[in-house]
């Protein structure tokens, strides 16, 4: 399997990615769905997940980086985006 062939200290580089792009899958089901379903984000959430793949390839054929480098940029990326892309915190009322 592909996915599994590059390591590091033993530990399969795209393993994180895997768990990273589940876990967005399902927040947007949950976002999509104003959080009324349980059912729908489980079975909905790893097939939205499959985007990120198309991404981590084009990034590895786009700039030739090995995949280990287009996992961790397109996490931070996407970490960095989320954050500045959210509004501010607001106070706490009075």
């Amino acid at each position: 399997m592909e996915a599994l062939g590059e390591r590091l200290f033993g530990v399969p580089v795209m393993a994180p990615y895997f768990h990273f792009a589940f876990g967005w899958g399902i927040a947007v089901v949950y976002q999509l769905t104003a959080f009324k379903s349980h059912a729908l984000p489980v079975l909905l959430g790893p097939t939205i997940a499959l985007v990120w793949d198309p991404a981590m390839r084009a990034v590895c054929t786009a700039f030739g980086a090995s995949k280990l480098a287009a996992v961790c940029a397109l996490m931070l990326g996407s970490t960095f985006a989320a954050l500045a892309l959210s509004a501010p915190p607001q106070p706490p009322p009075p």
